[in-house]
């Protein structure tokens, strides 16, 4: 499948909606995106490829809530 990415303004969301809905599920899938999504995934790619480095400095949940005395709820 191809993917194309369009930019488009409110006011011609539903026209742009009735014109793709048309054409088959099979044939074409519209995947909605916003902002927060976009930045929630570049962080989330960043803290991966910080994950994978070989310098990358992990802590155990003990560790975390040592350093910032965080007492657990037993």
């Amino acid at each position: 499948m191809n993917t194309i990415t369009l930019h488009f303004t409110d006011k011609i969301t539903e026209k742009l909606r009735d014109v793709l809905s048309k054409f088959s599920a099979e044939d074409l899938q519209m995947e909605e995106v916003d902002a927060e999504f976009l930045e929630a995934k570049k962080e989330l790619q960043k803290d991966y490829d910080y994950s994978q480095q070989e310098d990358a400095v992990f802590y155990t949940l003990e560790e975390v809530k040592a350093k910032y005395n965080i007492s657990s709820k037993d």
